[in-house]
């Protein structure tokens, strides 16, 4: 894989085929975090367990049944949740899956997603521009100098940068709060054992299973054979 260096080389000489190695090799990596998620493959499990979450509680309050009845199937539909999704641990692999998804489609696409330095470069607008979109390697110059790091997480999960994906409003809302969710700096044992999930939950988790997954066997379903 090509290291920091040699893809900020490639982003100054304008060589795409460094760019789109770089970016092959970050789909890879996102889709082996996908993997080790708990959710992944069990995200239509967990949103009919939710349903069924919901009709249980329903019934409970209503005073279908007897207490005791109702309180042991919301327990049983609380558990089988709990092995569908491993909470913060989760939103912590899906989120870095996510992240390297979307870096590897701005590679793949001829875009920067290292850092411009606006101390070292030439020029500072193009270091400023790129908070508000996605710089091509066609605007970067000799003069651009790029930093070690790539880009942070609320950038690359922002609507300009989002908008190469184009997921919908549902699913914008669903990676905000995954981000959110990711951003604790502690194990939120409520996390996977809330009452009822919120349809974007589900809908960023189904988002970046099927973009990850499908790119990944596109790409490489040949070299798998």
């Amino acid at each position: 894989m090509p290291n920091h260096e040699e893809i900020h080389k490639a982003y100054i000489s304008q060589d795409e085929s460094v760019l789109k190695s770089a970016g092959l090799i970050a789909l890879n990596n996102a889709y082996r975090l996908l993997k080790k998620a708990d959710i992944y493959g069990k995200v239509l499990e967990m949103e009919n367990l939710d349903s069924e979450f919901r009709k249980q509680d329903k019934e409970l309050n209503n005073g279908v049944g007897t207490f005791e009845e109702n309180s042991f199937k919301l327990f049983e539909v609380g558990v089988k949740r709990s092995k569908c999704y491993n909470g913060f641990a989760d939103d912590l692999i899906m989120f870095a899956a996510f992240e390297q998804y979307i870096n590897s489609c701005l590679l793949r696409s001829g875009f920067v997603v290292h850092v411009i330095d606006k101390d070292k470069s030439k020029t500072k607008s193009l270091g400023n521009k790129q908070k508000r979109k996605p710089i091509n390697i066609s605007e970067v110059t000799v003069g651009t100098v790029f930093r070690p790091n790539s880009l942070n997480a609320s950038l690359l999960t922002s609507d300009k940068y989002l908008k190469l994906l184009n997921p919908s409003d549902t699913i914008k809302r669903g990676l905000e709060s995954l981000k959110s969710r990711r951003n604790k700096t502690h194990f939120d044992s409520q996390i996977n054992s809330v009452s009822y999930y919120d349809p974007s939950f589900f809908e960023a988790f189904k988002f970046i299973q099927n973009v990850i997954e499908y790119d990944h066997n596109e790409c490489y379903s040949v070299a798998e054979l």
